[in-house]
């Protein structure tokens, strides 16, 4: 079993202010301007969408590397939240541009088997919906993008 643990500090309510550390990571926190919140460092929607989108990244470098498929990765996200009340994080968006030696023969169940591989995203199912939409290139024949 892995565990992973985080300390944190909060002082204040909507205005409010604290500090989040685990190994490899901290970041001062608060509530985004729109919850209220003074807008400083990372939000918990900013974590969250950090979390599924690196988590959906390595993912799909695993999926790709056990069928030898040689790639480079990169990854834009969008998470659309309603206010509320209650707030509510309705949809996560994964625009994963992939660059393959033949891009005609990625087959496109490999961007499905990564969502429901990732940790993160098996956390949120029924609660979230993500959507992938990848963008495939080629690599030209030294390994870098066209």
């Amino acid at each position: 079993m892995h565990t992973t643990e985080l300390n944190a500090v909060w002082g204040g309510g909507f205005a409010g202010e604290g500090f989040i550390k685990n190994p490899g990571f901290e970041s001062v926190i608060s509530l985004p301007r729109e919850f209220g919140g003074i807008g400083l460092g990372a939000s918990p929607e900013d974590l969250l969408l950090n979390a599924v989108g690196s988590c959906y990244l390595i993912t799909l470098g695993i999926v790709l590397e056990k069928r030898s498929i040689k790639h480079t990765l990169a990854l834009k996200a969008h998470m659309d939240t309603e206010l509320g009340p209650p707030p509510k994080v309705k949809r996560i968006i994964l625009r994963p541009t992939v660059r393959v030696n033949q891009p005609d023969q990625l087959k496109i169940d490999v961007f499905e088997r990564a969502k429901m591989m990732c940790l993160v995203s098996q956390a949120l199912a029924g609660n979230v919906s993500i959507e992938v939409s990848p963008i495939i290139l080629a690599l030209d024949k030294g390994g870098e993008s066209r």
